[in-house]
């Protein structure tokens, strides 16, 4: 299964337009119109760059069903899929493309970017989902999102 970033990112960019948050609203939050032009139309942006983007419209982001408030938590949760699927880092290295220090990187919880993502989360039939908390503005029809709580889940191709 891939990673589908596309529908993911025009999520995100439909969000932003319906909260009316601007370039100059990012900048003046200290995030570049060049990152967020990135992050919406399929850059190879950094995933703290993502998470930030993200809470600065007060939504969270879900791997696999489950909420992850900071991209450091995206590598162990990436190691235990591994180790569940009993494959080890050499393996991994090899179905990835990725060398033995990135994975070790990415597993401790450093940052990475988008195409590493796409690399070891296909593997691991990782996705993304947009969390939209009730009461901030949403682009999202409740044919295609439901409500979970506090928050409207987009349900991604999987």
């Amino acid at each position: 299964m891939e990673v589908n970033f596309e529908s993911f990112e025009n999520m995100l960019a439909a969000t932003r337009e319906v909260q009316k948050l601007t370039y100059a609203w990012f900048s003046a939050h200290e995030m570049s119109r060049k990152t967020v032009m990135s992050i919406e139309h399929g850059g190879n942006y950094r995933m703290s760059s993502l998470f930030r983007y993200v809470h600065l419209m007060r939504c969270e982001i879900m791997l696999n069903n489950k909420v992850v408030k900071d991209y450091k938590e995206l590598g162990p949760k990436f190691r235990l899929l591994r180790e569940r699927f009993h494959v080890n880092r050499v393996e991994m290295s090899k179905l990835t493309g990725l060398s033995m220090n990135a994975l070790n990187q990415i597993e401790r919880g450093g940052d990475f970017t988008r195409s590493t993502f796409a690399k070891y989360g296909s593997r691991l039939g990782c996705f993304l989902t947009l969390m939209v908390p009730m009461g901030v503005p949403s682009p999202f029809t409740s044919k295609r999102y439901s409500n979970l709580g506090d928050y409207f889940v987009e349900h991604g191709e999987e």
